[in-house]
């Protein structure tokens, strides 16, 4: 089953609320810049389809609280901080992508 709420510290909560407003950002700056056709998307999984990566994001969301809360600490912990600096590092360049194509 998975951990309530209740389960989770503060820094659990901080991490995940961190991940889905990255998440957001990360949606908005892919599909904003898709607007552009010289931008591809790199993921080969995703490709072009703005459907496609609204759905993987979608679940994202979803699945991300679902799977860390079950996974024991310190593990989960380490895999919260790993995969919100991954996505950091997707929207850094997702932005530093639009500032120099002025979109």
């Amino acid at each position: 089953s998975f951990s309530s709420a209740q389960d989770w510290t503060t820094e659990d909560q901080i991490l995940t609320f961190s991940y889905e407003l990255v998440n957001l950002v990360d949606g908005y700056t892919t599909l904003r810049a898709l607007d552009n056709p010289q931008i591809r998307e790199v993921n080969p999984l995703l490709g072009q389809s703005k459907e496609r990566i609204i759905t993987f994001l979608a679940l994202s969301a979803i699945l991300y609280p679902a799977i860390t809360a079950q996974i024991p600490l310190p593990q989960s912990r380490f895999l919260q901080y790993a995969v919100l600096t991954f996505r950091l590092s997707i929207v850094g360049n997702n932005v530093a992508l639009m500032i120099r194509l002025k979109l």
